[in-house]
């Protein structure tokens, strides 16, 4: 391998450019994957003991598949295959620490789901709607004052699907 000769090489500096925005991704990725697992243990530490620590919330949230119905308008049904079809999406929020305790007194994860479905004329799945329904959620947990107050601690873990730009978007609690 002559060294002199890959640096002159166009073909062989993109290849080691690539190999190497590659490596930071990979670091990148390695490095949420161990503080997405430490806000999870974080939070299920909480709930199986939570006196003389702060609360430690951790949400999990995504779209589900796109569901579809038809849509009649104005007309009549009749042959549904030739109608358009109107989508519906499913927002899922789970909290990793929804935990019940077992006849022997262990913790055990039940990890229901809160999902919200709309369709595509009520709001899609953009940041806002996103943000909106993860508000929505908060409140029905009974979580929001002690989240303002600074008495919990909120982690959310998304996907990052740049679709829903929640990759650009910050609540503000």
């Amino acid at each position: 391998f002559d060294e002199e000769e890959a640096c002159d090489n166009p073909v062989t500096e993109i290849r080691e450019r690539l190999v190497l925005t590659l490596a930071r991704h990979v670091t990148a990725a390695r490095l949420q994957r161990k503080l997405v697992h430490w806000k999870l243990k974080a939070a299920t530490d909480y709930a199986a003991n939570p006196k003389n620590k702060k609360q430690v919330h951790t949400l999990v949230v995504d779209y589900c598949q796109n569901l579809q119905y038809p849509w009649y308008g104005e007309r009549q049904p009749g042959e549904t295959y030739y109608y358009p079809h109107v989508n519906v999406y499913c927002l899922g929020i789970v909290d990793v620490a929804d935990m019940s305790v077992s006849v022997d007194g262990v913790p055990q994860p039940k990890l229901h789901a809160h999902i919200y479905s709309e369709s595509q004329g009520d709001g899609g799945k953009g940041g806002n709607q996103v943000a909106l329904l993860i508000l929505k959620q908060l409140e029905a947990f009974g979580w929001l004052e002690d989240i303002k107050n600074g008495e919990a601690e909120l982690n959310i873990i998304f996907d990052n699907c740049p679709g829903q730009n929640k990759n650009n978007m910050v609540l503000h609690i």
